[in-house]
Formats: C-alpha cells, structure tokens, sequence
C-alpha cells in the first residue's frame, strides 16, 4: 500500500510515519501554499496537517491552511479514487461533558473551529472513496517538543 501522510513533520505525523513504513510505502507532505502534493497512486492520504496551536488567532492562516486546503485535499482524493482519513479534534466540543456526534458542539479557538466547520463540510459531500475522521483528545508523548509552549507538562 502506498500512503501520504500529511502533516509528517508533526507530532502525529512523525510517530504514524514510523509505523507505517514499517510494512507501507509512505512519503510525507508538509503544508505548502505555493506547493500541493500530486495524489496520483496513492491507496491512501492521512490527512494529519494542521495548524493545532490553540493560541493563534490569524483567522485567514487557520482557514487557509486547516479548512481550504482540508476541502481540497479531499476533493483531489474523491476524484482520484483515493482513500481519506483526515483529523479532526475533540476541541470542536468545547466545554460540555457529552461527546456523542449528535452532542452540542462549541468551538472555542479559530482551530477548533476550522475543524468543526470541516467536519460538518466533509459529511454533505457526496464520498467515492472511504472516508475516516478522527477526533483526537490528548496527543502527548516523546518528540513534542517543537509545540514550544504548547507542549505536555514536563516535556
């Protein structure tokens, strides 16, 4: 199998990169407005890119990067026949107890809310390949480092 995994300079992305190659044919991307990845003869893309800083609050950077190029990708992939996993985030909850799909959403930051808006954008597409969304809660462990102040306690 053959799989793009964006977001490979990232937590996620290093670590899912060091497992997958173990028995996969992976190649990375990391974001690049003036450069999109060619989709042709992937099986899959795991789309792990995003800006997860909570604090940052450009609200065209996020949109461009999180949302746009989320709609993009995915499109290239729909119509390419390849398979696409992408994440998401538990932050899209904000701050209820319940996180059920049909639970009441509050996103609290610009990046939660670009995932949420992803999330509701992804599900009224019309899917020719397998679709997968996550949404990760806590995401620590060693090689967090370069989130700087946005690193686990203790790393």
């Amino acid at each position: 199998m053959i799989i793009l995994v964006t977001g490979d300079t990232g937590f996620i992305g290093r670590h899912l990169i060091d497992k997958l190659k173990t028995e996969h044919e992976v190649h990375g991307y990391d974001y690049n407005e003036n450069h999109k990845p060619c989709i042709d003869g992937y099986d899959w893309v795991i789309h792990l890119g995003a800006i997860s800083d909570t604090t940052e609050r450009d609200v065209d950077k996020i949109m461009l990067q999180n949302y746009e190029f989320s709609k993009w990708i995915f499109k290239e992939c729909n119509s390419k026949g390849v398979n696409f996993q992408y994440a998401s985030s538990a932050s899209v909850y904000g701050p209820y107890e319940k996180f059920g799909e049909d639970d009441p959403k509050q996103p609290q930051s610009p990046y939660a809310w670009s995932k949420y808006l992803f999330d509701r954008w992804i599900l009224q597409q019309k899917h020719n390949v397998c679709v997968q969304g996550m949404r990760y809660f806590n995401v620590y462990g060693p090689r967090e480092e370069h989130k700087g102040t946005q690193a686990s306690p203790g790393v």
